[in-house]
């Protein structure tokens, strides 16, 4: 196990833990098996208790005795942060690990948004601009943006007939981990420019300094641990919203956002988050008339958490018409993995392709024709979503001193490519995928 596996343990939340459990059985079977567990602690530690009664060294009075168990204690805590698991909890905290790095960003965030410059200001058409992020989206199966026998996804797939919609089937997570990756997809750090997280700024500070009134809506629940990376980045913003129902909880958030301004809302969903069968309400899947399937069918529960997110995806879509809405981005924090779900080792490509779209409204594509043309020239490019923040820069109209064209989706000097493309912080290569 690696710092970002115990990462990711220490960032779980009661609810998640509960839902891993109950994966592996029955509450009864795991409270037997806990009892049993108990039981043996409780045997061992009696039998050990009896043959201590008799002090090993009852004849050793003399203080100067007390040396010998303080050294042994000083070398003892020595080799306990060596081994599993003080070592790997400690590499989190040391330089270059990703606690410090989460750490440093939090401390240097109101510094870095004092440099934030604009470019240039351009004149932004009243409406909302609404980013999405998905959670545990592989596109491998999404019907939107693979030929698969079950239609997982039908209101996005009929949204590639409308010419208002890009939909992008190449597009990669930087890491499958959600705090890993969410926090450099909406940071000005990535992976080709090697910035550290403490030099970056946030795409909440960055919308609210183009005039946007921002809004941080989640179903995700918050985590001590990632306070320094994904909830930090969601402090920056004018609102936060936590919701712990179903997705479709967020639409009520949603009508509560006054009409007629700059809005910049970011969603974040809980999507196909493991357990897959928790994340469909039951009245869904009854109105769907879905068959009641066992729980562990996990492949058949996940392609139904796909179904579901579509559902969310179009009701926030025509909900947000009224704002009105200007443009719409669509994209996952990490695909997943039927076996492995997703982890940085052992890793596959399934855990890191992910569905990107992206949506202008008329009005938005009249004003700002070069953005339609070169989303459209781009729809068959490599994308990494840790270049969402530089993409949200020219469709906001906000390029910055933290901005690069070059990773600007909506830029004519795009330039990532299947030979530079990278995934996993820079470890792996998208050329080595397959399918890539």
């Amino acid at each position: 196990m690696d710092e970002i596996a115990l990462l990711s343990i220490l960032a779980t939340t009661p609810r998640e833990a509960y839902n891993y459990l109950s994966s592996l059985g029955s509450i009864p079977l795991l409270a037997c098996v806990l009892f049993a567990l108990i039981a043996g602690f409780l045997l061992l530690f009696h039998w050990i208790e009896i043959g201590c009664r008799q002090p090993a060294c009852s004849e050793l009075k003399e203080k100067k005795w007390i040396i010998l168990p303080l050294v042994l204690l000083y070398f003892f805590g020595n080799y306990l942060t060596s081994i599993f698991p003080a070592d790997r909890f400690l590499h989190l905290y040391r330089k270059n690990g990703p606690l410090r790095a989460f750490t440093e960003l939090q401390r240097n965030l109101p510094r870095n948004a004092r440099i934030l410059k604009l470019d240039r200001s351009e004149p932004f058409l009243p409406g909302s601009v609404v980013l999405v992020l998905g959670e545990s989206a592989c596109r491998d199966d999404m019907s939107a943006f693979s030929n698969i026998s079950i239609n997982t996804t039908p209101w996005e797939k009929s949204c590639r007939q409308d010419q208002c919609f890009f939909f992008y089937p190449h597009a990669y997570s930087n890491f499958p981990n959600t705090v890993m990756a969410i926090t450099q997809a909406l940071t000005s750090a990535n992976q080709y420019n090697k910035k550290p997280l403490k030099d970056a700024v946030d795409i909440m500070t960055l919308a609210k300094k183009a005039g946007y009134e921002t809004y941080w809506i989640s179903t995700q629940g918050q985590s001590s641990i990632s306070d320094a990376g994904i909830t930090v980045i969601a402090r920056q913003s004018d609102h936060q919203i936590w919701l712990k129902g179903p997705d479709e909880d967020i639409l009520q958030s949603l009508a509560q956002i006054p009409a007629g301004k700059k809005n910049f809302i970011v969603f974040h969903l809980m999507g196909s988050h493991f357990r897959y069968d928790h994340r469909v309400p039951q009245a869904y899947v009854e109105k769907q008339h879905w068959a009641d399937v066992d729980k562990r069918e996990k492949a058949l529960w996940y392609c139904r958490s796909l179904h579901y997110t579509d559902f969310v995806l179009k009701n926030i879509f025509e909900a947000a018409q009224s704002l009105p809405l200007q443009a719409m981005v669509y994209v996952s924090d990490h695909g997943e993995d039927m076996e492995l779900t997703h982890t940085a080792s052992p890793f596959k490509y399934d855990m890191v392709r992910i569905p990107l779209w992206i949506y202008l409204s008329p009005s938005y594509q009249q004003a700002y024709p070069q953005v339609r043309q070169q989303l459209r020239a781009h729809e068959n490019a490599i994308f990494t979503n840790d270049l969402l923040f530089d993409t949200l820069s020219g469709i906001l109209r906000a390029p910055s001193n933290f901005y690069c064209r070059q990773c600007d989706l909506t830029s004519p000097d795009y330039n990532i490519t299947r030979d530079n493309a990278l995934t996993l912080h820079g470890k792996r290569r998208i050329a080595n995928d397959p399918r890539s």
